[in-house]
């Protein structure tokens, strides 16, 4: 299922390892908070491991947490980018840059209090369910939202988080379809599952538009290999970045070496990895029809589903075509669930199996378009690229297949 990812924009691979909440920089364990943070391990790059943070609190791992002490420590980042997907801001909103422990900005003493609030409704009245969010009153806002927004306004207001897919009541006389039945449409629609079994695998060509004002179109070359593999290479200019997924550990790697990623960073390419999308949905557990929605001119039956990892989904498939027209993941955090959402359209046949040219992605109420130029289907792709680099070596530098 093409869910284009790349070290960019917020939500992204890069956004992700950047963003570190109400928190600073990695303490020794059992250092007390408030004391330097220590000095990098020789030749240790970037944020920390989930490997190094095993088994610590936040409270135990980072300097200056006076809120978040018993949240597990690999669960900071992911709880960070709610908050920036709710507020519609950056970690510098809060953080002093390249020092987030310091306690210099207001809005870092405002989050905790507010952290402190939030946790204490939800136990008082909710049973300690996460029931009530930042997003409750801030709806992508600097500024709580004083006054609900007239219908017409909030559907229409940039800040909304994703363009909405509107509930609708099947026309009468509609035959409701079994879960089944769609499934099959869908495999039938992408050229059926003879021509999907014949796919092992697939390289495109990607230019990412839309993420930045005034910034030039991103280039992306992707690799897909069966079973369950992925190489994403991102160029910046002179920079190149590499995230692959082998199956079972998804990694980063850059000109300063190579990372596994963990949560939120690892959430997309084991989704991508899928060279055929109707046997991906075949792993998802708890698959039923929830709905008919409306989405633009087009109707689609709404599917939900639990992914292998656990993370809830939502499949729309337009009820003419058969085709997969929208995925809403729901990951959820510390704080409350963020929505990531794909609209897929442009479908054209590849070789006897359709797969959609164009993207669009939203995420904490930016959105970026994915466009594909180019698709060399069974083509040779080497299998170690899925790999990632031996520990202390660097990332190959370009998107050599």
């Amino acid at each position: 299922m093409r869910v284009h990812s790349a070290p960019v924009g917020i939500f992204t691979i890069a956004a992700a390892l950047v963003a570190m909440a109400i928190i600073g920089t990695p303490a020794r364990a059992g250092q007390q908070n408030g004391q330097a943070a220590p000095a990098k391990r020789a030749g240790q790059q970037g944020p920390p491991t989930e490997a190094e943070m095993a088994g610590k609190t936040a409270g135990q791992f980072y300097k200056n947490i006076k809120v978040l002490n018993d949240v597990p420590a690999d669960k900071l980042h992911d709880g960070m980018e709610y908050i920036t997907a709710s507020l519609g801001v950056r970690c510098e909103f809060c953080h002093v840059e390249d020092n987030f422990p310091a306690d210099q900005k207001r809005p870092k003493a405002t989050a905790r209090k507010m952290m402190t609030m939030l946790f204490a409704i939800d136990k008082d009245n909710f049973n300690g369910r996460t029931e009530v969010s930042c997003f409750t009153c801030h709806q992508g806002h600097e500024k709580p939202m004083g006054a609900a927004l007239p219908a017409e306004a909030a559907e229409s207001a940039p800040e909304m988080l994703m363009p909405r897919a509107k509930p609708m009541q099947p026309p009468a006389g509609t035959k409701i379809p079994t879960l089944n039945e769609i499934l099959a449409n869908y495999a039938e629609a992408l050229g059926g599952q003879k021509a999907l079994d014949a796919v092992t695998s697939r390289v495109l060509d990607v230019q990412r538009s839309g993420e930045e004002q005034n910034r030039p179109p991103v280039s992306q070359e992707i690799s897909e290999g069966a079973p369950n593999k992925l190489l994403i290479v991102t160029h910046f200019g002179q920079r190149t970045f590499r995230t692959g997924y082998n199956g079972s550990e998804v990694w980063q790697g850059s000109p300063r070496g190579s990372r596994a990623l963990y949560g939120l960073q690892a959430l997309l390419p084991p989704r991508e990895a899928q060279l055929n999308p109707v046997a991906s949905l075949g792993q998802y557990k708890q698959m039923r029809l929830m709905a008919m929605a409306q989405i633009g001119d087009q109707q689609a039956w709404v599917v939900s589903g639990l992914a292998p990892d656990g993370t809830g989904e939502r499949f729309f498939f337009d009820t003419k075509t058969g085709l997969l027209v929208r995925r809403m993941i729901v990951y959820r955090t510390i704080f409350g669930p963020l929505l990531f959402q794909a609209d897929y359209s442009d479908y054209r046949k590849q070789d006897g199996v359709a797969i959609p040219y164009k993207t669009e992605w939203w995420a904490g109420g930016r959105g970026f378009t994915d466009t594909v130029t180019s698709v060399k289907t069974n083509a040779p792709v080497n299998s170690a690229e899925f790999e990632p680099p031996a520990k202390g070596a660097e990332s190959a530098p370009s998107g050599t297949r």
